[in-house]
């Protein structure tokens, strides 16, 4: 189904009722082979189920992170199985995927309409990636210099994951931040995406892993999302 590239509030509401039929549903996307650092065999994926009976904006932003969560899956994995040295933003900057770019501009329209929601659910989805239960959402380094060889090496590659996870969660949340203006937010959620940007500018004393430049160009896409929010 052709997203509209320009959003009208009659727009909005055709992509819903094209949502809401049978053909609107994606199938799942298919499953990308690869592990820590290796491709032995195809990874699967569950699929993510949305219930059509849901009301049609419950039923929009569940299709949306359904197709945002396979994708981001599909992306990690990719990630995974490169190189340690290569840079992130080879990977996963914009225009890398078109398909990704579309979705995250969808998103973005559909923020106008309801911001905070979209906003929630992404940080929800930030926090389960990460396993954080509490709100802090405190970056550390995993790598530790008195680790054996392999441990090292492994936390190495589990520290390329939470900055993949990072970048993708920046990328949207420029997007979707720019509709502050005509959707403003609780100073709550605000304040929140401004606590997680700065606790990735800190400086990491003694780091020298292979992920240092990661975690400056992290860094410097936090820094464009709280420019977004100054803006507004």
């Amino acid at each position: 189904m052709e997203v509209p590239t320009k959003w009208s509030r009659a727009s909005v509401i055709s992509f819903i009722k094209g949502l809401a039929s049978p053909v609107g549903l994606k199938p799942p996307l298919p499953p990308v082979s690869g592990t820590l650092g290796e491709r032995k065999g195809p990874v699967v994926m569950a699929p993510v189920n949305v219930d059509p009976e849901s009301k049609p904006g419950e039923f929009v932003l569940k299709s949306l992170f359904a197709n945002f969560t396979l994708l981001s899956e599909r992306k990690i994995r990719i990630i995974m199985a490169e190189p340690l040295e290569k840079p992130l933003n080879k990977s996963l900057q914009r225009g890398e995927d078109p398909q990704f770019d579309q979705l995250i501009s969808t998103m973005s329209s559909l923020a106008e309409y309801c911001l905070p929601s979209i906003l929630r659910t992404l940080f929800d989805w930030y926090k389960r990636q990460n396993g954080l239960e509490d709100e802090s959402h405190e970056y550390r380094p995993r790598a530790n210099t008195k680790s054996k060889n392999d441990e090292q090496q492994k936390d190495y590659l589990l520290e390329r994951r939470d900055l993949a996870i990072d970048f993708i969660f920046s990328l949207v949340l420029i997007e979707v931040l720019k509709q502050i203006p005509l959707h403003p937010l609780l100073d709550g959620l605000i304040q929140e995406v401004i606590n997680l940007a700065f606790k990735h500018f800190k400086y990491k004393e003694g780091y020298l892993g292979p992920n240092t430049g990661n975690m400056h160009i992290v860094a410097d896409l936090y820094a464009e999302v709280v420019g977004v929010v100054a803006q507004s």
